[in-house]
């Protein structure tokens, strides 16, 4: 290796050190595995960890998995990575998924499922070896490519986090490099790797922004990869600090007028990790769901009136004067992967966001006032009605849920098939389960369908004769 060549190695190895000791990544006799696919990014990070081991006291194995896309090449990848192993001394472990399969059977795009399926195996491969840390070759180029990609999806302030140099006991040793120092790496070390030429079509969306946007930034600057690590790493430190703050115990006995005055960005966090502590990890709330509850919060801190929220997850936020709390709905497709579009929540007076396109308004009284978007909504948007309803029909359990398959609805003595009214109103079959059908349960525990927004009108069985309690029950868009 001639001095030039020589003096690139050092400097790379110098930097994923200093990266593992910035970020505590491994200790003294760790275990680490290596994510290997074969490609640039990945050999190179095994070639610099064998460099390191020894110094930093580690032991290093290695995993590839192949995801059966590339049925010509993926053997190849596989025995490259294999052989790569042997001539390093390095242990290797290996499985196969059929990932287009998975995307048949489950559903997402091809990213994603193979995102999931490469996850999962990296814990058995960690779970195989005994190891105590997984090593993947994400550099500064692959944070670039997920900040930007969140920005163009509309993310907030989370989304400019990037890629973590750590997350539990994943390790990202080359966060701070670019792949262009990646390849001269590797070429001062006469080391060659597998390409992958699905790496090169533009049909997926980071492959676009690596080969048509990011060349186009980087001749505003250059240094594009250092300018965005250096952005994700100040709004990892805000995401930290205020998720510290809004942790404080206190925050759980506020009522809601004291947490619409917290500031905004406060608010937002505690809800979000509010959120978190009673739902799977699988499931984020978005922007669009927080400012929903931020906006409850607001409203019941403005008026006193009780308002839930319909959330990923098969949570419902439920804000009263009392504060704010999160419960699990009585949802029978948590599996699904849409599952925020089932829905099983109850009714309170007051505001009852639904999902993306349908909210419920209730509140006791003909006369009740009704906020001024829902009567412009009903006069805008045919479909969305209001009716009256006996109270003493919904005192006991209201709540509103998407239809079912032998759903009646009966009005002027009609009994009617709602997939029938479904149909015969053109609703895309896409948001028939969007629909909120408000429900009561009968003497013999089944659901009686009072009210709808294709009807003005609550059911029969519903309607207010003029004597008792009346309450009005309006739908607009959320």
């Amino acid at each position: 290796m001639n001095n030039k060549k020589s003096a690139v190695a050092e400097h790379f190895e110098s930097t994923v050190r200093s990266t593992i000791e910035k970020y505590d990544m491994t200790e003294k006799g760790n275990k680490i595995v290596v994510a290997l696919s074969g490609g640039a990014d990945s050999v190179c990070l095994l070639l610099a960890l064998c460099a390191l081991s020894e110094k930093l006291q580690f032991s290093l194995c290695a995993c590839h998995l192949n995801h059966m896309i590339r049925k010509e090449t993926a053997e190849r990848d596989e025995i490259f990575s294999r052989s790569l192993c042997e001539k390093l001394s390095v242990p290797f472990y290996s499985e196969k998924v059929d990932v287009p399969s998975l995307c048949k059977n489950e559903g997402g795009s091809v990213e994603m499922v193979a995102r999931n399926a490469r996850y999962a195996f990296f814990e058995r491969a960690k779970a195989h070896f005994g190891a105590d840390r997984v090593a993947t070759a994400h550099t500064a180029s692959d944070n670039a490519e997920t900040v930007i990609f969140n920005l163009v999806r509309g993310a907030g302030g989370d989304g400019i986090c990037g890629i973590p140099p750590t997350r539990g006991a994943y390790i990202r040793p080359l966060i701070r490099l670019s792949r262009h120092e990646v390849e001269e790496y590797l070429d001062a070390k006469g080391q060659g790797h597998i390409t992958d030429e699905t790496n090169e079509s533009e049909e997926y969306s980071r492959n676009f922004l690596r080969i048509s946007v990011i060349p186009q930034l980087k001749k505003l600057n250059p240094e594009l990869e250092s300018a965005i690590l250096r952005l994700s790493e100040n709004a990892r430190e805000d995401k930290e600090f205020l998720a510290v703050l809004s942790r404080d115990r206190t925050f759980d006995g506020m009522t809601a007028k004291e947490l619409s005055a917290l500031p905004p960005p406060l608010l937002k966090r505690h809800i979000r990790e509010s959120f978190s502590t009673v739902c799977e990890s699988r499931f984020l709330l978005s922007l669009k769901n927080t400012q929903d509850v931020a906006n409850a919060i607001h409203s019941c801190g403005a008026d006193g009136q009780k308002r839930t929220v319909c959330l990923p997850g098969n949570i419902c936020a439920v804000v009263s004067k009392n504060g704010l709390c999160f419960c699990k709905r009585n949802d029978k497709n948590e599996n699904d992967q849409n599952t925020d579009r089932f829905f099983d929540i109850p009714l309170v007076c007051g505001e009852n966001i639904i999902n993306e396109k349908y909210a419920v308004f209730m509140a006791r009284g003909k006369d009740a006032q009704i906020p001024q978007v829902i009567k412009n909504e009903d006069i805008v948007y045919k479909l969305y009605k209001k009716a009256l309803v006996a109270s003493d029909i919904i005192d006991s359990s209201v709540f509103a849920r998407p239809r079912k398959e032998h759903d009646v609805f009966v009005l002027g003595g009609m009994s009617r098939k709602l997939k029938k009214v479904f149909s015969d109103m053109k609703i895309p079959e896409d948001e028939r389960r969007l629909v909120p059908l408000v429900c009561t349960k009968n003497e013999n525990g089944s659901d009686t369908v009072v009210c709808l927004p294709l009807f003005s009108a609550p059911c029969d069985d519903a309607k207010h004769d003029g004597t008792g309690d009346c309450t009005v029950v309006a739908f607009y868009r959320s």
